[in-house]
Order: C-alpha cells, then sequence, then structure tokens
C-alpha cells in the first residue's frame, strides 16, 4: 500500500496518509480520517478544560463547589464523589433505543444533556485533600489552581506537574521541590525563571542545562556550578555577584532577564528539539519514545503517532491527555490500563473496546454510552444481553455510515465546555463570532472582576522582605490584562520563603507567558543552520535535515543532535 494524498474536508489543506497509517486503521476497524492531522487535534482539544473554574452547586446535593462548568450548563453537574457512588445512581436509568430514523450523534447529545456530569476532572475523587480549586488532577495534598497536577503537595497555579513539592507558577514540573516559573523541569531543586533542565539547583534563568547547580542566566551547560551568563566565578565570586544582581528586588531580577534574553538566549543555539533517548521519531519534549512521530510532552511511547501529553503508550495514534493506553485512536483523556478505544472522551480507567463514548470507567463493550461505571454490551446507556449488543452494533454502525457520522471523532458542537474554557483556545485561539459560526459552543459566564482593585501596582512592594500578610486582603489589578486577583495566604507564604516579590500580573497571564516559551504542537521542515567550521561538515552549513517545532519565522538558530552537541563540548 502506497501514500495517499488527502484534501481536508474541515481547513481544505493537503494532508498525506502513510502506509503504516492505513495499517493502523485496519487494526481499528475504522476508516481513513477525512481531517487533517492538525484539525484533528484541535478537536481533540475542544474536550478539555483545564484551567477555567466556576463557583457552582452541586445539582443533586446543593452544596457549593468550584466546577469546570458555569451554573446553568446544559446538563446535570454533580461533586465528583457523589458522581461515583454507586448507592446513588446508575447510568443505565438513562438508556434508550437507538432511532434509525435520525443521526446518531443528535441522539447522543441528547443523552449528554441528561446524564449527570463530575464537577471537573479530578476524578481520584476523595484521594485529594484540601485541593478543591484543582482540575483534571489527582492525589494531590494541599495544592491551589493546579490542571494536569498530580502525587504533589503544597503546589499552587501548576500544569502538567507531578510527584512535586511546594513549586508555583510551573509548566509541566516533574519530581521537583521549590521551583518557580519554571518550564520543563524534572529532578529540580530550588529553580527560578528556567526551561528545559534536568537535574539542577539553586538557579535562575537557566535553558538546557543539566547536573548544574548555583548558576545564573546560562544555556547549555552541563554539570557546571557557579557560572554567570555562562562564565566560571569563583565560589566567593559567585556569591557577591549574585547579590549585586539581585539586589534591587523586582527590577534588578528584570534586568536580569532582560540581559540573559538578549545577550545569551537568544544568541546561543538550540537542538531541533527537546528530549532525549529516543529512538526513530519525530516530535518535541518527547523521551524514550520510540517508532512514534508527530509526539508532543510524550514519554515512554512505542507506536504511536499524533499525539500530545501521553506517558506509557503503545500503538495508539490521534491521543490526548494521561496514558497508560494500548490501541487507542481519536481519544482525549483516557487511560489507565485502558485499550481499544475509539472517538472517546474523558473514559479515564480500566476500560476495553469503548466506541464514541463519554465519561466511562471500568467498563467494556459499550457504544455511544455517557457516565457508565462498571458495566458492559451497552448501547446509549441500555443494556443488552452480549448477543443481542453483539447483532444491534453492526446495525448502528452502518446507520452512522450512512449518515456520514461513522469514523471520526466525537464533533466538538457535542464538547461539554464553551471553546474559550479549553486548551483548544490556547491552541488555536479563535473569536467567539468564528466559533459560533462553525455551531460551537461559547461561554458567555463572567471571568473575574475589573476595577475593583484596592491597592494600586505602584503601591505592591518591590521586594517580598517589605510586604507583609495584609496584601492577601487586598485587590489587585494585573497590569497585563486589568483583572483583579489576589494573593492567598499560602501563596504568600511560599513567596517568602522563596524570597520573591509579589507578582505583578494575574493567574491567568503568567500562565500565558509560560506557555508562550514553549513551541507548538506541530512540525516544519527544517536544515541544520550550524556553519562552524569545526563540526566537520562536508559543507561551510551542516546538510542535515529534519522535522522541528520552531518555525520557519522564529528567530533561533536551530542545530541538528550531532552540531549541537559538538557545540556543548
Amino acid at each position: 500500500m502506497s501514500s495517499e494524498a488527502r484534501i481536508c474536508q474541515n481547513c481544505n489543506t493537503a494532508f498525506t496518509i502513510e502506509p503504516e497509517d492505513f495499517s493502523f486503521y485496519e487494526k481499528m476497524k475504522v476508516p481513513s480520517p477525512a481531517w487533517c492531522p492538525e484539525c484533528r487535534q484541535q478537536r481533540r482539544m475542544t474536550w478539555r478544560n483545564e484551567q477555567v473554574l466556576f463557583q457552582r452547586a452541586c445539582d443533586k446535593t446543593k452544596k457549593p463547589m468550584i466546577s469546570i462548568y458555569p451554573a446553568g450548563a446544559r446538563f446535570p453537574v454533580w461533586h465528583v464523589d457523589t458522581w461515583f457512588d454507586k448507592d446513588v445512581w446508575d447510568a443505565r436509568e438513562y438508556g434508550r433505543d437507538v432511532d434509525f430514523s435520525r443521526p446518531f450523534f443528535e441522539q447522543f447529545y441528547e443523552l449528554q444533556n441528561v446524564v449527570p456530569r463530575p464537577h471537573n476532572g479530578s476524578l481520584s475523587g476523595s484521594r485529594s485533600v484540601n485541593s478543591d480549586y484543582t482540575n483534571c488532577s489527582g492525589d494531590n495534598k494541599n495544592c491551589y489552581m493546579g490542571s494536569g497536577t498530580g502525587f504533589s503537595e503544597e503546589c499552587y497555579y501548576t500544569t502538567y506537574t507531578e510527584y512535586s513539592y511546594r513549586c508555583m507558577d510551573v509548566l509541566l514540573c516533574h519530581k521537583s521541590q521549590r521551583c518557580y516559573e519554571c518550564v520543563d523541569v524534572e529532578e529540580c531543586y530550588g529553580l527560578q525563571f528556567c526551561q528545559s533542565c534536568i537535574s539542577c539547583t539553586d538557579s535562575f534563568f537557566l535553558y538546557d542545562c543539566r547536573d548544574c547547580n548555583n548558576c545564573i542566566g546560562c544555556v547549555g551547560l552541563r554539570h557546571k556550578q557557579y557560572y554567570i551568563f555562562n562564565k566560571p566565578y569563583s565560589k566567593a565570586e559567585y556569591e557577591k555577584k549574585k547579590t549585586e544582581l539581585f539586589d534591587g528586588g523586582r527590577g534588578a531580577l528584570e534586568r536580569v532577564r532582560k540581559e540573559w534574553n538578549e545577550q545569551i538566549l537568544a544568541t546561543f543555539p538550540r537542538k531541533y528539539y527537546n528530549g532525549e533517548k529516543n529512538e526513530n521519531f519525530s516530535g518535541s519534549a518527547i523521551s524514550r519514545c520510540v517508532d512514534s512521530f508527530f509526539m508532543f510532552d510524550a514519554k515512554n511511547t512505542k507506536d504511536c503517532k499524533y499525539c500530545a501529553w501521553m506517558i506509557n503508550g503503545k500503538d495508539t495514534h490521534d491521543y490526548l491527555a494521561w496514558g497508560d493506553v494500548e490501541l487507542c485512536y481519536e481519544a482525549v483523556s483516557c487511560g489507565y490500563n485502558s485499550s481499544n478505544l475509539r472517538f472517546c472522551n474523558a473514559c479515564y480507567m480500566a476500560n476495553y473496546n469503548l466506541t464514541y463514548c463519554d465519561l466511562c470507567n471500568n467498563s467494556s463493550d459499550l457504544f455511544g454510552c455517557v457516565g457508565l461505571n462498571g458495566q458492559k454490551f451497552c448501547i446509549l446507556n441500555k443494556q443488552y444481553t452480549q448477543q443481542e449488543y453483539e447483532e444491534l452494533l453492526p446495525k448502528v454502525i452502518g446507520h452512522m455510515t450512512q449518515t456520514g457520522e461513522w469514523g471520526e471523532m466525537l464533533p466538538s458542537r457535542l464538547a461539554p465546555c464553551g471553546y474559550n474554557d479549553t486548551i483548544a483556545n490556547d491552541h488555536y485561539p479563535m473569536s467567539k463570532e468564528d466559533v459560533r459560526k462553525k455551531g460551537w459552543h461559547w461561554t458567555d459566564a463572567p471571568r473575574g472582576t475589573y476595577g475593583k482593585e484596592t491597592l494600586l501596582t505602584e503601591k505592591i512592594p518591590a521586594r517580598i522582605s517589605e510586604t507583609d500578610e495584609s496584601i492577601c486582603n487586598e485587590i489587585l489589578a494585573c497590569t497585563e490584562c486589568g483583572k483583579n486577583y489576589k494573593i492567598v495566604k499560602q501563596e504568600f507564604a511560599l513567596y517568602t520563603i522563596l524570597n520573591i516579590a509579589v507578582p505583578l500580573n494575574c493567574p491567568e497571564c503568567r500562565h500565558k507567558t509560560r506557555f508562550a516559551l514553549r513551541t507548538p504542537y506541530r512540525l516544519w521542515h527544517q536544515q541544520c543552520m550550524c556553519e562552524s567550521p569545526s563540526h566537520d561538515h562536508d559543507a561551510t552549513r551542516c546538510s542535515r535535515a529534519f522535522q522541528t517545532a520552531y518555525a520557519p519565522d522564529r528567530p533561533e538558530v536551530i542545530y541538528c543532535e550531532e552540531c549541537y552537541v559538538k557545540e556543548m563540548i
């Protein structure tokens, strides 16, 4: 079988389906996709709200709670602990017959509207302690405003963070402690404003450093200490220079940031992808991935393609969020020992052979179901015998084939959250008008307050030593977007420990700043830009080509791995 060129039915751009893709679709018993990989990724992202929270009441118990759904959602919303209580309800109560005179997705949408949904994506429920203001998270203690955060303690404003302690304002932080405003760090301690670092300690403004400690404003260092702007110092010289650099509080910090960005970070070459220990791969921010392509924020995968934020995946295509999956296709927020899932959302754990399902767990052999837990042989939540299920299923698929519904992910118009609440809006920002033209949802609920500040920005001290806990009683205004925000007491305590001045921007803008530091979930063809004669090129410029997440119009100088390693030496 040869490659086949297609035109995306959503954006009208050309894309290619490779022979190995056809083999995968045949294995999954699905037709080849009509949408290009990027449009498929955007569609999956419309099903995942990570950052946006609302105050509302549980529709079952009437108790107040923090939810990813605003009051007045089109479906009932229950607290996750109530939702998981089998003594309270059974989602098969909402089962209905398939109506072959109507489109299947229309019937699925009606089922969604009556089946209760858990109030957030933190389906570990009571296994988290004092961490109500978290989402898509679990097994945490004393955490606040975390999304995709697990097995962590006293962490605040975190995204995709695991096994960490006292970290704040971090994105993709793993097994780290006391890190602040960091992106892509692993097994680090005491870092501030660092990116793509492993096993580093007590440092500021590092990029792509390994096993370094007591360094400031450095790039590409390995096994170093007492370096400033990539130059070595004695311990005494380093301590003196550090005091001089940061003596001016917030203003001095910004001067160091500016010098690092302009004189070091902007001039130093970067490896064409972020990651290590991969074999036969493409993507970025990946480690230990084998025979896996177009992968982003992935670890320990084999034979996977078009996946993002995935840990422990095998033989899976078009996947977003979490992991421990095998033989999955077009799935979002599914995992934990699951296999043979097709077109599913938030089927979190121990599932097998599910198709077009939403919020089903510990189940097998379901089609078009919502909210089932520990069930099998159901269609549209109606219970069947195994024989009845196996006889009805091909008829349903045949019907969906005739209506043009079979073979693509659940449409975004069925997604439970507004587009502006989801990570799709981070990666593919759209206006309210354009979203509604597509027939997708947009949430009009208020996003905080403006003009209610009780303390002007110029009155906020430049040093945490000049600030007391009374600032937690004040309402501040973001210097970026103007939205009001507050400093919670736990947050202030951590600023004091880390000797960090109170931030002048709101948490949402801080998250956007961190997010902008990373490359997109997209690849371009590029050639290595190295022109160093000491790197043994046959020509003036290295001829190696690769796929990279650095777009051609970006300012960074991009090297192949071989040239980058030589540059490190």
